[in-house]
């Protein structure tokens, strides 16, 4: 699964990448909103990789506008109270963002498993599960029976409701602490940038070996971003 991830993400990353480097081209005297690119890569890692959506570039920014207006509106007074929550801009975008998940996940219902998205994964997950309550009530009131032949478990699977539930969860809590971990980790570099030299020349030496697309074999000798990462965290 991480593997088949791969390509959706590093394209992500790529992305705001060049958005970035195109505003530092256009102007050198303005400070460049990291926050806000790192967010973005989060949100499209959102789009992509949870939910598995296919947005048109017009249809992006309308994305990402509402999980901020989500986001930033779980604390309101409203959100809070119940008060009048449904006048709200976040949950006028929670409605949205909800509808956009059914929808996608009608069409894997459809049309099967997308092989690569969190939320086809959980549409398709199936649990065993043995009833034994039926049995369980018979001894109680009954006494012991006789062993019988044991059923074969059952099958159960996620509810559409607990599928978007699980869905609005990962978004809510993985573009936001994602873009903060990467936020600080960029701010910690440029306080000491032989930590970022010494970072790049590692990736430099991965790309040299085994070329430029990201590979779970990449990751897993990425010894230094690891320590980078896990160091941020840390603080």
């Amino acid at each position: 699964a991480i593997a088949k991830s791969l390509p959706r993400l590093q394209n992500a990353a790529q992305e705001q990448v060049q958005g970035l480097l195109r505003q530092q081209t256009l102007d050198m005297n303005t400070a460049i909103p990291l926050e806000d690119y790192c967010t973005g890569f989060t949100l499209d890692v959102a789009w992509r990789q949870i939910l598995g959506l296919d947005l048109t570039p017009d249809e992006i920014p309308t994305f990402r506008n509402a999980v901020l207006d989500w986001v930033t509106g779980q604390t309101s007074f409203q959100a809070v109270t119940g008060l009048g929550v449904e006048y709200t801009n976040g949950y006028k975008a929670r409605i949205l963002l909800e509808d956009r998940v059914r929808k996608r996940i009608r069409h894997l219902e459809a049309n099967g498993p997308d092989g690569t998205s969190t939320l086809s994964a959980m549409v398709f997950a199936e649990d065993d599960f043995e009833d034994n309550k039926e049995e369980e009530d018979e001894m109680q009131y009954n006494g012991p029976t006789l062993p019988t032949t044991a059923a074969a478990p059952k099958k159960k699977k996620l509810t559409e409701n607990e599928v978007v539930d699980n869905a609005m969860l990962l978004i809510l809590a993985g573009s936001e602490t994602a873009a903060t971990t990467m936020t600080n980790a960029l701010l910690c570099m440029a306080l000491d940038p032989a930590i970022w030299k010494k970072l790049v020349e590692e990736q430099r030496q991965l790309e040299l070996s085994y070329g430029a697309d990201l590979s779970k074999e990449v990751l897993d000798k990425s010894k230094y971003l690891e320590a980078v990462v896990m160091e941020t965290m840390r603080i």
